[in-house]
């Protein structure tokens, strides 16, 4: 937490992109812009991949691809929550629970709990593991009751992928590495 907001969906090197001053050289800005959205890059490409796989029925090459995806941007829930459908389509246990733990760390991919092959592995975990980890995703994704909106983007189009607040000054940074954008307010 920071300043009581998540920090999240930020890719490496990307919270110094964030806090960087006005006066940070130009150069240095571009070249974590441009790192940052390889990796997104990569991720997208693997996440269509994995799901041409998954048309395909290749739930074994689907489910290597979107780990692959994963790993190239691990800070998006997106490809983890794919990682963990596709696992349960597969009836992949162990890659469930794990990728199932990750996203619970992020306290995010609440609606991967609602899918049916998701449940379908939960009910039949032999050992209650998949049940137990979905339970703490469940908890550690439930909306907070007592949140409230700070800011309302004006901008249709921007998708936010990380955000941070400047703890001194109170200033909320919204961030899209697609659009190469940072919004302050």
């Amino acid at each position: 937490m920071s300043g009581g907001l998540l920090l999240m969906l930020c890719a490496p090197g990307f919270t110094a992109l964030l806090t960087a001053t006005r006066a940070a050289r130009p150069a240095t800005d571009a070249a974590v812009r441009a790192s940052t959205a390889d990796s997104a890059a990569a991720a997208r490409a693997h996440y269509r991949s994995a799901l041409r796989y998954h048309a395909q029925g290749r739930l074994d090459s689907a489910v290597a691809t979107a780990q692959l995806a994963a790993q190239a941007f691990p800070t998006q829930s997106a490809y983890l929550a794919l990682v963990a459908l596709l696992a349960a389509r597969r009836s992949d246990g162990v890659t469930l629970v794990g990728a199932l733990e990750r996203l619970a760390r992020m306290e995010a991919g609440r609606d991967v709990a609602v899918d049916s092959a998701v449940l379908r592995m939960a009910r039949g975990s032999a050992n209650g593991a998949t049940a137990r980890v979905l339970a703490r995703l469940l908890d550690a994704s439930a909306p907070l009751p007592r949140s409230t909106v700070l800011a309302t983007l004006q901008d249709s189009v921007l998708f936010p992928e990380g955000m941070d607040i400047d703890e001194h000054t109170g200033t909320l940074y919204v961030a899209s590495v697609r659009d190469g954008v940072i919004v302050e307010r």
